[in-house]
């Protein structure tokens, strides 16, 4: 993220933050609609709301409505339990397979090496045969990128729990 997109978005949050509650994010997921429902993961993820992880979970699973994975894996990797991991694993077991379906398999593969790294685990390995089948005719996908990706909106998501704590705190 650009610096001043950055801090505008920051300042954002900031005046936002006090508000977040569980009923707004339930809301926000229960819409069937991308942007509403990345928001919604996003923000349990900036809130930490592990009681949602089994419905984000289901969400990413079923894969209802493009884009929306991004916020999911997300909340995933910030709730970072083995239910979140097994949720990212059953997901690749099954959209690994399907070739046509391009979905959010780099988002969800780089999520979970992600999480070993931070585990000191392995889990990402288990899947990499699969991964490289079915990427070989898609040349734009690229695990590394993915994965930096996911690292840089980690530690965004980092830097606006310790805001969102913060603002709580005041």
């Amino acid at each position: 993220m650009v610096k001043l997109q950055k801090d505008e978005y920051l300042k954002n949050f900031e005046s936002i933050s006090g508000e977040l509650s569980e009923e707004i994010v339930k809301k926000l997921l229960g819409d069937f609609n991308w942007r509403t429902r990345i928001v919604g993961a996003t923000f349990a993820a900036i809130m930490n709301y592990q009681n949602f992880e089994s419905q984000i979970g289901t969400l990413l699973l079923k894969s209802e409505v493009t884009f929306a994975a991004n916020g999911y894996v997300l909340a995933l990797a910030r709730f970072n339990t083995p239910k979140s991991i097994e949720y990212l694993q059953k997901y690749l077991d099954y959209y690994l397979e399907e070739k046509e379906l391009w979905f959010d398999q780099d988002d969800v593969m780089a999520t979970l090496k992600w999480l070993d790294m931070q585990n000191n685990s392995s889990y990402h390995l288990d899947f990499m045969e699969k991964w490289n089948t079915f990427v070989s005719d898609k040349e734009n996908w690229n695990l590394d990128r993915a994965l930096s990706r996911i690292e840089e909106e980690m530690k965004s998501i980092t830097e606006l729990s310790e805001l969102a704590k913060t603002s709580k705190d005041l």
